[in-house]
């Protein structure tokens, strides 16, 4: 059977989640994908491997003026038809831009941009689950709140946490009362919207999920990160271990927040002997975890490419993900010549850091 061309953007294609989609990308049996990988870094080491990236770009932040005139031109001159992000900042963007792509002929797999926005937001997040699943004590405190009845409100063990922020960013557990002022003391002076949670002592899991226009889960599976917590940017090492009330609560999270058609992903923690709590989730787009489900045969982006495509995407039979399959992430390195940094480096403001590694190479030489 004949393979379909497709030429796909990936973009914030530097991260270490992106290597199964790459992968998958070249494995589908569908598709023949042309892989156009972008992002901010001239330093992304995924952008200079050919058996995974056809054509690599480096791209302004969202919220830069030009942004979406440099990923307008990109979608056009690469012809594409399919983009793929997991960069939350991002993904309300497209969302709202939807129309426009579809002219330029490329297509996304999102839910609308406003239940994006509140997946992003935890406070949002909070008062929208608040009485559809479980969720940790919350308090926002506000100016005029009295510190130690907060503190003592939530138990004397607390996570103070930043409000809008990805994995472990901003995210700070108290043990006693002088960390818990200092950590509130510090979101203060820095102006950013944070949150107070009752510490829940229990091992982390997240759900993965995929969804459909009418909001029908295709697939949820229940994986427990295994290596140690709060002392990494991602997990690295984690195990499907299905668990029917966490796949249940997290596909009615789904469906409260309205984050569908797409994939999205829902952190939590489950006490021993507790019901498992959810303290976060992710809108629109894949985990970096999601290794296991790519080696247990479910295509991610070959599913999103269906969608797109208007193809019916049944779901998932349950027995065809079982408990068990252990993904470990690794770090590898690539070697690149200084002229590989130069045809990434761009934009002006990497023109300056390319004049600093240049002068750095020709110290070395004389």
């Amino acid at each position: 059977m004949s393979r379909e061309r497709v030429n796909v953007l990936i973009t914030g294609a530097g991260g270490a989640g992106y290597p199964l989609i790459f992968k998958a990308l070249r494995a589908s049996q569908r598709y023949e994908a042309r892989v156009v990988a972008a992002d901010m870094s001239p330093l992304s080491g995924n952008l200079y491997r050919p058996e995974w990236v056809d054509a690599a770009y480096c791209v302004p932040a969202v919220d830069a003026a030009d942004y979406l005139d440099v990923m307008f031109e990109i979608i056009r001159s690469e012809a594409i038809c399919f983009w793929l992000s997991a960069v939350d900042e991002e993904l309300p963007v497209m969302a709202r831009h939807k129309a426009q792509l579809q002219s330029l002929g490329c297509r996304t797999v999102l839910p609308p941009a406003e239940p994006l926005e509140v997946a992003f937001d935890k406070k949002a997040t909070d008062e929208a689950l608040r009485d559809v699943v479980a969720l940790p004590r919350t308090i926002f405190p506000d100016a005029s709140a009295d510190l130690a009845q907060v503190f003592e409100q939530l138990g004397g063990a607390v996570v103070v946490k930043a409000c809008r922020t990805r994995g472990n960013r901003h995210n700070y557990k108290a043990d006693s009362f002088d960390d818990f002022a200092h950590y509130v003391g510090m979101f203060r002076r820095s102006g950013i919207d944070f949150l107070c949670q009752a510490f829940v002592d229990g091992d982390e899991y997240n759900v993965s999920l995929l969804a459909d226009e009418a909001g029908n889960t295709i697939y949820a599976a229940a994986r427990q990160k295994i290596d140690p917590p709060r002392t990494r940017p991602n997990t690295f090492a984690g195990i499907v271990r299905r668990d029917a009330e966490m796949e249940a609560a997290a596909s009615a999270a789904v469906r409260q927040l309205g984050l569908y058609p797409g994939t999205s992903n829902v952190e939590f923690l489950k006490p021993a002997g507790g019901r498992p709590v959810v303290i976060d989730v992710n809108g629109g787009r894949h985990a970096a975890q999601d290794y296991n489900l790519v080696h247990l045969g479910i295509n991610i982006p070959e599913l999103l490419l269906d969608m797109a495509h208007g193809l019916e995407v049944t779901p998932v039979p349950p027995a065809a993900i079982g408990s068990g399959l252990i993904s470990l992430k690794f770090v590898d390195e690539y070697a690149i010549r200084l002229s590989d940094l130069m045809q990434q480096c761009r934009r002006s403001e990497q023109d300056a850091f390319l004049s600093d590694v240049r002068a750095a190479i020709e110290e070395l030489e004389q």
